[in-house]
């Protein structure tokens, strides 16, 4: 059978699939990039590690988790999604957030000591995921900062630091 002996219904049917394909994919699981902003040059270099993880604000806020990583805490629920140690570079040159689902989420991220155990930065955005959709994280120093800054004064600059970690 040739294209030019499809009947009409047949024709009807491949547009109909075809476009209903289209529509399916774009539909898909949506992954979103990740915007940190760090208050200064010298904060960047303060924090060596970061953490990121994703909550559902229905049981929580994004106030109630800055509070708690601040404090020392952990938030005490299940993330639904958590990243790898990544550095500040890593963060600067870009991270995409996986699909984790509809609904409000909360985007918690945390900038680490040279040790990696205590946060001296911490922000979370509340946001959802969806096609074309940014999440911006605005991260402020936590009373932990100072003790930091003090243990390991940053001694280089940013673009020296994400060099050497090929960034």
């Amino acid at each position: 059978m040739t294209r030019a002996s499809l009947s009409p219904r047949v024709a009807s049917m491949v547009l109909a699939s075809t476009a209903l394909s289209m529509m399916l994919a774009s539909c898909g699981p949506q992954q979103v990039p990740l915007d940190v902003r760090f208050p200064s040059s010298e904060t960047f270099l303060v924090s060596r590690s970061m953490r990121i993880r994703v909550y559902a604000l229905e049981e929580t806020s994004c106030p109630a988790l800055v509070t708690a990583v601040s404090n020392g805490r952990d938030p005490g629920l299940d993330p639904l999604w958590e990243s790898a140690a990544v550095t500040p570079c890593q963060v600067r040159a870009g991270i995409t957030i996986p699909d984790v689902g509809g609904g409000r989420r909360g985007f918690l991220v945390e900038g680490l000591d040279s040790n990696g155990n205590n946060t001296i930065l911490a922000g979370c955005a509340d946001g959802e995921i969806y096609s074309g959709s940014r999440i911006d994280v605005a991260i402020y120093p936590t009373t932990r900062y100072d003790a930091a800054y003090d243990a390991d004064p940053p001694t280089e600059e940013i673009s020296a630091r994400c060099a050497a970690e090929g960034l």
